[in-house]
């Protein structure tokens, strides 16, 4: 999920991004490598990414591209 934030100290709450539909569910298989690429709209000088692991029993590495477009 991506929270914004006017000043890059105060960001959006998990729920209000939730609310506004801030977030991408990932497919998830263990042992399997996925690729996502998702399109991020930055209105706001700060986004901050959130990954959220809803299955603890599993662990999960991630990594982060970014790419600004204008």
């Amino acid at each position: 999920m991506w929270l914004y934030s006017p000043d890059g100290v105060n960001y959006d709450s998990l729920d209000d991004a939730v609310a506004l539909n801030n977030y991408h569910d990932l497919s998830f298989a263990a042992g399997a490598t996925r690729q996502a690429t998702i399109l991020i709209p930055v209105l706001t000088p700060y986004v901050r990414v959130v990954v959220v692991n809803k299955d603890p029993t599993y662990a999960s590495t991630i990594s982060v591209w970014t790419l600004a477009l204008r």
